[in-house]
């Protein structure tokens, strides 16, 4: 398999393991404050409010992203297929590293959320 066959299939599994738990957590998510699964944070971890706020809130940003980036990502792949190797690697790197950062950011985003919704202690402002 060349370069290009193993970016795509990175990037349709990172895509798609957002994607799936995007979707699991805005529509069915954990329903107890765990360790094991889910949005966990101190601040989501709070109560059964912000943990189902967290977990809801972090989904849908998770599965749009997923889905934007499964779009955008394969926009670029078809770009520069049949590229010579170094291009479509550094595409590949791009991506990936455009991939961490949405993650990231989904982080930083429900967190704000979680802040501006909830106080300090969990309670609805």
């Amino acid at each position: 398999m060349n370069i290009w066959g193993i970016i795509l299939i990175v990037v349709l599994v990172m895509s798609g393991i957002m994607i799936a738990f995007g979707l699991y957590f805005s529509v069915a998510g954990p329903k107890k404050i765990n360790f094991v699964m889910g949005y966990r944070t101190p601040m989501s971890m709070k109560n059964l409010d912000t943990w189902k706020f967290g977990n809801i809130y972090a989904g849908k940003m998770m599965w749009h992203t997923g889905v934007a980036l499964l779009i955008g990502s394969l926009i670029a792949l078809f770009v520069v297929i049949g590229s010579n190797a170094a291009i479509v690697r550094n595409v590949g790197i791009i991506i990936i590293i455009i991939h961490a950062i949405m993650i990231i950011g989904t982080v930083i985003l429900t967190e704000i959320a979680l802040r501006k919704n909830f106080d300090h202690q969990g309670n609805y402002r």
